[in-house]
């Protein structure tokens, strides 16, 4: 409900709602502003110095020696973003964090208003910027290492950038996913959604195996929920989009650069899961303990708006809507501890999960 319907039905709860998620977004709004702000300062350093020499002569050379040879080289899509920013000079070394923090805002106010067609709700503009942006500040706020992740070109690229265009792609196919109840997918959305899946894999492998995550959760969820016609076109277009998030994964496990990356004889596979699970435990009781209020305002805020929302809109629910209710209560956590798990694929001791994982293929 907006202001004018409110003024018009005299709704005065849901007129002071509106204007506080209004205040509320054009405070985060403002709060990111001054995040994109930092990064203007932002200089050549370290790693930066080495990808200027390596695209100064010639950016195809470029590409392909550090996808060879160099450190990180297996990750195809941070050398190309490197690469391209090297075409701007160092003017844009600064544009670059500016650049990619709006464009998350962005992306993921859209994803909410993806989740909003989904779920079908009449919630305002006001609520899916509120929650987009909410969504932005308090991952910032708690995210380790600000400069190292956001705002250094050398790191963004492999980091930052990954969680910005993934966002992009999610709010793609939560679209395409409303629109397959009443049309079909086209084949260039399905392309889309390819060859974006296949760069957003390429940043890292840990974030292709948190893509890999979110798509395998999505086809069991739609497989499992998903109704007739919608499900066979929203698994054509999942499908393939996972084709693509594993195929980035192939390309990176080829790379002759992995022999650069491993050491020493790999672990056990299982020694490795082990890990990445208790790893990923360590990390979420240690970031509840440092970071609780943080937590607790993440967590609580959009929860207590859902439910403001319903008692000012009169929104009835029934029992089996309760019991889904519970069920996504439920859920969400477990769904981000396994997510927490795929991204921690990363080094934890100096190497790379994945990486390591992938020489038992090559033994």
């Amino acid at each position: 409900m907006t202001v004018r319907d409110s003024l018009r039905n005299k709704n005065i709860p849901a007129l002071i709602l509106q204007s506080v998620l209004m205040l509320g977004a054009a405070t985060f709004f403002t709060l990111m502003l001054v995040y994109s702000y930092q990064g203007w300062f932002t200089r050549y350093m370290a790693d930066d110095y080495c990808n200027a020499v390596l695209f100064s002569e010639n950016f195809t050379d470029g590409l392909y020696q550090r996808y060879m040879t160099g450190f990180g080289g297996n990750r195809y899509s941070n050398i190309w973003l490197v690469g391209i920013s090297e075409f701007f000079g160092i003017k844009s070394i600064p544009v670059l964090p500016v650049f990619h923090i709006m464009l998350w805002v962005v992306g993921l106010i859209l994803m909410m208003s993806g989740v909003k067609k989904l779920v079908k709700a009449e919630w305002s503009f006001a609520m899916t910027s509120f929650l987009g942006l909410s969504i932005a500040f308090f991952t910032l706020i708690q995210a380790p290492n600000l400069y190292q992740t956001v705002y250094w070109r050398s790191s963004m690229s492999t980091h930052f950038a990954p969680v910005v265009y993934g966002t992009l792609l999610l709010a793609f196919l939560l679209n395409q996913s409303y629109k397959a109840a009443t049309q079909s997918i086209s084949i260039s959305s399905i392309v889309i959604a390819f060859i974006s899946a296949f760069i957003v894999g390429g940043f890292s492998e840990p974030a292709d195996a948190v893509q890999v995550t979110i798509l395998i959760l999505a086809i069991a969820a739609v497989w499992r929920w998903g109704s007739n016609p919608s499900k066979k076109r929203i698994l054509t277009l999942l499908g393939w989009t996972l084709g693509a998030a594993i195929l980035s994964l192939t390309v990176m496990v080829i790379s002759p650069a992995n022999s650069q990356r491993l050491g020493d004889d790999p672990p056990g596979l299982m020694l490795l899961i082990h890990d990445a699970f208790y790893f990923s435990y360590i990390f979420i009781t240690k970031t509840l303990r440092e970071l609780p209020l943080p937590n607790a305002l993440s967590i609580f805020v959009p929860a207590f708006l859902m439910w403001i929302y319903g008692q000012i809109n009169n929104l009835e629910v029934s029992a089996a809507q309760k019991r889904n209710l519970w069920f996504v209560v439920i859920a969400i956590p477990l769904i981000a501890y396994l997510l927490i798990v795929a991204s921690f694929s990363q080094a934890f001791m100096g190497r790379d999960i994945l990486c390591r994982a992938c020489s038992f293929m090559h033994a």
